[in-house]
């Protein structure tokens, strides 16, 4: 049970949790049914963003997500979605996206776990279409 264990297992369960608190539950819903068009989620993590979409405005969204167990605990979120949700396995800083591509970019309790945030800005600026939404919690 090392370092490794909990960085693994226990960890993304915790963030998870915490995450899923009544507290954050309300600002979420206000924050995310703004959302529209193609977006882009910056750490979808297990994926408690996904019930608060409004399906109706909502193209297609891409969620960008490194870490493997939190990505596995998001996947019975995203297969009751009733819009199409791409998953990358990666940190904002290299979105695989093209330029002016998203309509709306998301990010909720996850730009703490950014590494280099001047790149990660830089890539968000390089997606998001003019007049696109940054919306932010």
């Amino acid at each position: 049970m090392g370092r490794g264990f909990w960085k693994t297992h226990v960890a993304p369960r915790v963030v998870s949790f915490t995450c899923a608190s009544s507290a954050t539950h309300e600002r979420r819903k206000e924050v995310v049914r703004q959302a529209q068009g193609r977006v882009l989620e910056i750490g979808i993590g297990s994926g408690h963003n996904l019930p608060f979409y409004d399906p109706s405005k909502i193209k297609m969204l891409w969620g960008l997500e490194p870490d493997e167990t939190m990505r596995r605990l998001a996947a019975p979120r995203i297969a009751k979605t009733l819009f199409d949700v791409q998953l990358f396995h990666l940190s904002c800083e290299e979105i695989p996206l093209d330029r002016n591509s998203v309509d709306t970019v998301l990010s909720t309790y996850s730009m703490c776990q950014i590494s280099d945030f001047g790149r990660a800005l830089g890539e968000v600026y390089r997606v998001l279409k003019p007049g696109g939404s940054l919306l932010f919690l």
